[in-house]
């Protein structure tokens, strides 16, 4: 509580900023750039990593990127969230250094050249945009998956199970439908989301 009161001066005063987290799950890297146009372009600028998500909140509260003036449309500020990769591995502090500097150099508050060389790593040849249309969360804790599913992974087919929820199916809704941070390969409780659904934009 008295580091949450803390942080609110620093989010209001902010015009671009940048959240660094790391995920319980061992997944890949993605920029969580919120349901509006501006993020999603500014992900695009920083160039990394290859998955932009565009989503519209957290059910468990609202994170710093959507605060204020960060989730106005009409406003000038800007924010991502970037999940680097699982807590405590190597490769999402390498992560978070690369995004760390090359948001840096989109904002201008630095040149390139000033930033740790070391720092940026190769761009991608490609980045993707997945929209967020659903959040499945587990009513009681009690989901079963129907196997052991992979971040970012794609089901081809609509009405493929995914597994079952106190007994009730849960199927994706559409083709070619991307598994946005599963976190269903662990134990979970009442209200926990299981598996973001979204379509590729």
């Amino acid at each position: 509580t008295r580091r949450a009161q803390v942080v609110p001066p620093f989010v209001e005063r902010t015009d671009l900023l940048l959240d660094l987290l790391s995920m319980h799950d061992d997944g890949v890297p993605l920029m969580l750039a919120g349901p509006l146009a501006k993020g999603v372009e500014l992900a695009k600028k920083v160039g990394t990593p290859v998955d932009i998500i565009a989503d519209a909140g957290h059910a468990a509260g609202m994170r710093m990127r959507d605060y204020g003036g960060f989730g106005d449309p009409k406003s000038a500020k800007n924010a991502l969230l970037i999940e680097t990769g699982q807590h405590w591995r190597a490769s999402s502090v390498t992560v978070a250094k690369d995004v760390t500097a090359r948001f840096l150099a989109a904002s201008g508050v630095v040149e390139p050249g000033d930033l740790p060389a070391d720092w940026k790593q190769p761009t991608p040849a490609r980045q993707r945009v997945v929209e967020v249309t659903h959040a499945i969360a587990t009513k009681r804790g009690n989901f079963t998956p129907a196997r052991r599913f992979e971040g970012q992974e794609t089901i081809a087919k609509a009405g493929t199970l995914l597994g079952h929820d106190d007994g009730e199916p849960v199927t994706t809704p559409y083709d070619n439908c991307v598994l946005v941070m599963p976190s269903s390969n662990r134990p979970l409780r009442a209200g926990v989301t299981v598996v973001r659904l979204g379509r590729l934009a």
